[in-house]
């Protein structure tokens, strides 16, 4: 093995010696092969060039900093020469006369850009907007972002985001101030950056783990670092196809997977647009856009989508490094100059004001701002070569310039010019002011390079489309970093290491790291600092300095008297626990042992029906318990259920609310949740005979949203292997459907309300749903600790505006028409608002009430509703031979030709058996909620008045002295040929009569929406059956474990491959 070894090395070695050998042969029989020089002058001499290596060329001139390598070698040789770099060959001007030359009277001749580096191994090569040679594609592209992509009215719409982002930005240097930590200002402008492009590509952060834009952006950078380098083909022509280095294949993979990642995301854009979920006149992402004109059949020139998302790697590619690599520049030597410091600080205090954040908008008004980032650009431009390719043999500065010559423009060196510029490597702001010595021609403060003295940013037609977002991040970024903080370098240093990094690119050799500390600010009450920013984002707050200073110490101090006040409590409960009477006669459920505060916390596990359904059997089917401050009796078999909700029902008519509802600005005016009385009997009069009393009526609207669905599932099938997330899908059409029913006059066909109104009521649950301090602390109900309540006020806030304006729009929707319709044409909405306006309603309703009942309308249904039907999908998919069996009963009924309809339910017994099988194994609420009135004797025991009581309906229902194999789907025991005797037929009516089955509750207090659930479910049920065959992705079997909390929503998302089985349009 070791000599096959050594022979292997030793054949190597002769093959590496016989190539380069006979390179060098060629390139010494090239060169005396050449004629010798005449006498005569050429008469079209090329560029003059340094003395060159054979096969290197003049790399072995270049240094590790390009621009200024070609700087020297410029200042040696002229503003126009010739240079070899490897087997590239390429033209270097240096001056503004020669840019002038290229960018103005031969522009045509250099429109085109050269690939270089590890082009060759760019999947999207051909299709690059940056690196496209002049032609039909790029004008098209270049068209597009000026009128619609980068141009001025778009990059308005996105102000706000900006805006966000760089107050982001200052939240997070705060942070550092906080701590005492030092800040990398390299990654906060980079992140800066990154998540304006992302928001303004694709609506969305890259900040954050688990998101396709935080992968896009790592993917990017890896491309950025392989795709600077140089391949061997740059500099050994013959080698260019083998990859020795291995950066070709690793840009190749960085590029596929960004490639997979953009693919869904502009899927994802496509559903959207499909379903129809945004406003043609609301603000559009780029991606919106592009995917417009991909679609357009008329449009000038054809995209694909590798168009697009060439385009996209290309945005991120020039628009991330470039701006934030100038912030840093900029912050670096206002560091280092500290009287353009302060000079720039008090201009923005004397146009802005202490008070308020800088904007965009200040800016126009920041000469000295507008200055700093001129000359900051000048001395450290973004892109300090700009590179082009000839067209056709030309002449340059007197020299011939051969076509398909890559010329180099040095910028840098441009920008230093000691002829243009006095002290051109100082940092000068005040040149670029008007009153300055140092004219710079009328278009002193332009940037777009038609000074071609100043080209921070290219010029003519191939000069960066970007330019204006870049000014606009950039000067808005460093006037707020230089208005909020003062800054002190890391380590002691007295200034910041200038010292440019390597390569083409003009980073900072270092990263910036310092230390930031609010600005003092000094008024006529003393001196203050900037310390945080208020709700609205947008002011700034000012406290005393010595604030600031004691800050580490009132931390101690609150820490301290914290640590203290809950020693104190405890002792308290304990001894409150301990000197409870011993002589109380009454007979209470019984009850596990219980730990001080907490209770029986600890024996409670993430799904709370199991939790309790272990207990219960432990305990007896009536027990007590208590969660921390709250004590609850929980049921948990049909025969005391049968006690609460029918023999006592007038004592369990009320429900409690839960969770820090002091903070819900609705509390008191609860529908579901309310207590049993006047306005309840009234409201729930109502829903039986207006609101919700002529279901039928709905039916176009419910049909109507079911085939948005399948539509949207036939387009997913016709994609092969595209997945669909059923829940989210349900939720969709269970949100528009109440949407529609309740104010439909407000429902657009893009769907925008319905879409707003479900972001506010997820809000809401997300945070309704934390457990509030008071249900372990009772008396500590008003200390908002965790800051729940005042995230719910603020949630409900905006949910209460959002309402506010449809019911206003309503009003005058009604003064303008006039006129009466009967309550059979009026929605729900139309008809709370008449109730409100009547005076001689039986009971006088507040426009709270009607908010309030609205929201409990959408957080009863939504969810509930979307997560049965899951359930059921999710039972049929792992039984397949039950599903076969509903599709040939559909099949027998309905027929081949037409799509299954609610007409046809009541001759589809096997159906309505699935659907109520479902809902017996997973109840939407397994949890009913109750709250005794009054004292009362339940099965024996003692129930006090304002005890909590919990029906556990997902133990009843599984109850395996009621349900033969309870565990089991069978929608065979709910066929009327299978009942027991004594079911009867009350059971197939489903309005909780039979206490065994109760997934809607029962008595008074059931659910008002049962019936409208049942026909969604089985319309739904129906049509995905008989429409589409599924299978699983990741698995034969959908996983049907059950999530944490109350509801009974599946712990997994159901995703799933619709494959068609039947088109019905």
């Amino acid at each position: 093995m070791a000599i096959t070894n050594a022979g292997d090395m030793l054949y190597y070695l002769v093959f590496l010696i016989w190539f380069i050998t006979a390179l060098l042969v060629h390139y010494f029989m090239k060169s005396f092969s050449k004629p010798h020089h005449s006498t005569r002058p050429i008469s079209n001499p090329p560029p003059p060039s340094p003395p060159t290596l054979p096969i290197i060329g003049h790399l072995h001139l270049i240094g590790k900093v390009l621009p200024k390598s070609f700087q020297t070698l410029a200042r040696r040789h002229g503003p126009l020469l010739q240079l070899r770099l490897g087997a590239s060959t390429c033209v270097l001007a240096s001056t503004a006369d020669v840019a002038k030359e290229i960018f103005k009277n031969q522009e045509l001749n250099f429109c085109s850009r050269p690939e270089f580096g590890s082009s060759e191994y760019f999947i999207y090569r051909g299709s690059r907007f940056v690196l496209a040679q002049y032609g039909d594609y790029w004008r098209f592209m270049k068209k597009l972002c000026m009128t619609r992509l980068l141009s001025v009215p778009q990059l308005n719409m996105f102000a706000g985001v900006r805006e966000e982002e760089k107050i982001k930005l200052i939240e997070s240097v705060m942070k550092c101030c906080i701590q005492g930590q030092p800040c990398d200002l390299t990654t906060e402008f980079t992140a800066l950056t990154n998540n304006t492009i992302c928001r303004m590509v694709m609506s969305t952060r890259c900040s954050g783990k688990g998101n396709e834009a935080e992968e896009i952006k790592e993917l990017i950078r890896t491309c950025l670092q392989l795709g600077g380098k140089v391949s061997v083909g740059d500099v050994l022509g013959p080698l260019k196809i083998f990859d020795f280095s291995g950066n070709g294949n690793k840009l190749k993979s960085a590029l596929l997977k960004y490639d997979r990642i953009v693919e869904k995301v502009l899927e994802e854009h496509e559903e959207k647009a499909v379903k129809g979920n945004f406003d043609p006149n609301q603000r559009k992402d780029l991606m919106d856009i592009l995917l417009e004109v991909y679609n357009d059949p008329s449009a000038e020139l054809k995209l694909t989508k590798k168009d697009i998302k060439s385009f996209f790697l290309d945005i991120f590619m020039a628009g991330t490094d470039t701006s934030s690599t100038a912030m840093q520049w900029a912050m670096g030597e206002l560091i280092n100059h500290p009287t353009a410091f302060e000079k720039l600080r008090d201009e923005i205090n004397s146009v802005v004001g202490p008070i308020r954040l800088v904007k965009e908008s200040d800016i126009q008004n920041l000469p000295y701002l507008r200055a700093v980032i001129r000359e900051t650009l000048r001395l450290h431009p973004s892109a300090p070569l700009i590179i082009r390719e000839c067209a056709e043999d030309c002449m340059i500065n007197g020299s011939i310039v051969k076509a398909k010559t890559r010329v180099v423009v040095n910028v840098y060196a441009v920008m230093r010019d000691p002829e243009l510029w006095a002290h051109p490597d100082e940092f000068m702001p005040e040149r670029f002011l008007e009153g300055s010595g140092q004219r710079i021609g009328e278009h002193q403060m332009e940037f777009k390079g038609q000074n071609f003295r100043f080209l921070p940013f290219g010029s003519g037609r191939r000069g960066c489309p970007g330019a204006s977002l870049a000014m606009l991040v950039m000067h808005a970024a460093v006037g707020a970093m230089v208005q909020c903080f003062d800054w002190k370098l890391k380590g002691g240093d007295e200034k910041v290491d200038l010292s440019q990094g390597p390569g083409f690119a003009s980073e900072m050799a270092h990263p910036l790291v310092l230390y930031p500390r609010p600005t003092k600010i000094e008024t006529n009450r003393g001196t203050y600092v900037c310390a945080y920013i208020y709700k609205n984002r947008k002011n700034l707050k000012l406290v005393p300095d010595h604030t600031m200073n004691s800050y580490n110490s009132l931390l101690s101090m609150i820490n301290i008297s914290l640590i203290s006040l809950l020693l104190i409590i405890f002792l308290w409960l304990i001894i409150k626990t301990f000197t409870k009477s011993q002589l109380n006669q009454l007979r209470f459920p019984p009850s596990p042992p219980a730990l001080p505060i907490i209770g029986h916390l600890h024996l409670l596990s993430s799904g709370l029906p199991k939790s309790l359904q272990t207990l219960a059997r432990r305990y007896g089917p009536l027990m007590q318990i208590r969660m921390g401050a709250s004590t609850c009796i929980v049921v948990s078999n049909a025969n005391i259920a049968k006690y609460i909700l029918k023999t006592h029902e007038i004592d369990f008519a009320s429900r409690y609310e839960s969770g820090p509802n002091q903070y819900n600005i609705y509390s008191g005016s609860g529908f579901i949740t309310g207590p049993y009385g006047a306005y309840w009997r009234f409201m729930k009069k109502l829903c039986t005979t207006k609101l919700f009393a002529q279901l039928q009526r709905f039916q176009h609207i419910r049909e109507k949203e079911i085939e948005k669905l399948l539509k949207f599932l036939l387009m997913k099938s016709s994609r092969e292997e595209q997945t669909c997330d059923l829940g989210k899908e349900f939720a969709t059409l269970m949100n528009n459907l109440t949407f529609r029913m309740t104010m439909g006059k407000k429902f657009s066909e893009n769907g925008d309300e319905a879409v707003e109104m479900r972001r506010l009521v997820v809000e809401i649950m997300a945070v309704a749903a934390k457990f509030g301090v008071n249900e372990v602390f009772g008396f500590l109900k008003n200390v908002d600790l965790f800051g729940n309540g005042k995230k719910l006020r603020e949630t409900i806030s905006k949910y209460d505006e959002f309402v506010e304006q449809i019911i206003k729009d309503y009003e005058e929707n009604d003064q303008i028409n006039g006129q009466e319709n009967d309550d059979g044409d009026k929605d729900p909405l139309e008809i709370l608002l008449e109730t409100y306006g009547d005076t001689n309603s039986e009971v006088k309703i507040t426009r709270n009430q009607i908010k309030y009942f609205l929201m409990e309308i959408f957080l009863a249904s939504v969810d509930s509703t979307s997560a049965a039907l899951q359930w059921a999908m999710a039972e049929l998919i792992n039984h397949p031979q039950i599903f076969n069996k509903l599709r040939e009963e559909i099949n027998s009924v309905v027929g081949l030709t037409r799509l299954v309809k609610e007409s046809d339910v009541p001759n589809l017994p096997y159906l309505r058996a699935i659907i109520k099988e479902t809902l017996r194994l997973h109840p939407p609420n397994p949890i009913i909620h109750r709250e005794c009135i009054r004292d009362c004797k339940i099965n024996g025991f003692d129930v006090k008045a304002k005890t909590k009581t919990l029906l556990n309906a997902h133990v009843i229902m599984r109850d395996p002295d009621a349900w033969d194999q309870p565990n089991k789907f069978l929608p065979e025991r709910f066929l009327v040929n299978n009942f027991s005797e004594d079911f009867g037929q009350t059971l197939i009516e489903m309005r909780g009569q039979d206490f065994r089955y109760i997934p809607f509750g029962g008595g008074r207090r059931g659910c008002s929406g049962a019936t409208h659930a049942y026909l969604v479910m089985e319309s739904t049920i129906g049509a995905l059956v008989q429409c589409f065959d599924w299978k699983i992705k990741g698995g034969e079997k959908v996983d049907i474990g059950v999530g944490s909390g109350y509801s009974g929503a599946m712990a997994v998302p159901l995703i799933c491959y619709p494959i068609t089985h039947f088109d019905p349009f």
